[in-house]
């Protein structure tokens, strides 16, 4: 067996301290380095992730105060256009109420035209009739009646 060949083992003693030297070399050496690197790492991870979670809370914050301030704006705006409203019904009851007035006082003018024209009508009607009655007297008996006559036996 080769391995244990008594002339080989010099070679192989050489290896085994060559390979446990570079080992320890790179357990001494290389690897804290990849850890300070790793933990470096970490803790640039966990500032971001601090910074990143204090920014969510001033985000957040800033989305309350900004919820909370457009929710009193539309309350005021909801306040003032009710204000509004009511300001243009008075405005509009007013004006409804002045022209109902001024409608109401041209409907009495004009129903006293219309009696006034009414009565006149009336009149000329009684008088047209006391005439073509008197005509047709005078037509049928010969005789002239009289407009006084003739309004006795009509009324």
């Amino acid at each position: 067996m080769p391995q244990l060949d008594l002339s080989m083992f010099p070679s192989q003693v050489l290896w085994i301290l060559l390979f446990f030297a570079l080992q320890c070399l790179f357990f001494v050496k290389i690897v804290p380095i990849f850890k300070n690197l790793a933990q470096l790492r970490r803790d640039q991870v966990s500032q971001k992730l601090e910074a990143a979670q204090s920014q969510m809370l001033q985000a957040q914050k800033l989305k309350d105060e900004y919820e909370e301030k457009l929710a009193q704006v539309r309350k005021d705006s909801a306040e003032k256009i009710s204000g509004a409203v009511a300001e243009f019904q008075s405005i509009t009851d007013r004006k409804i109420s002045n022209l109902d007035k001024k409608l109401l006082e041209e409907f009495k003018a004009h129903q006293a035209e219309t009696a006034k024209i009414t009565k006149k009508l009336e009149k000329d009607l009684d008088e047209l009739a006391l005439l073509t009655a008197a005509e047709l007297i005078k037509k049928i008996s010969l005789k002239n009646a009289s407009k006084r006559d003739l309004a006795k036996y009509i009324n």
